[in-house]
């Protein structure tokens, strides 16, 4: 049903939505690719490249 409705499946969405935010938070250089990467529910920042 998810995916008839957003064409996509909810891995992939969730994957995405991910990506995303971390890129708004890597554009704040405050912000390490370690807290970018476990704020946005990856399990480790090696996982995150």
């Amino acid at each position: 049903m998810f995916k008839k409705h957003s064409r996509t499946n909810l891995q992939s969405f969730i994957t995405n939505y991910r990506l995303r935010k971390a890129s708004e938070l890597l554009k704040n250089n405050d912000n390490s690719i370690e807290y970018v990467a476990l704020s946005c529910g990856f399990l480790s920042y090696q996982s995150f490249f």
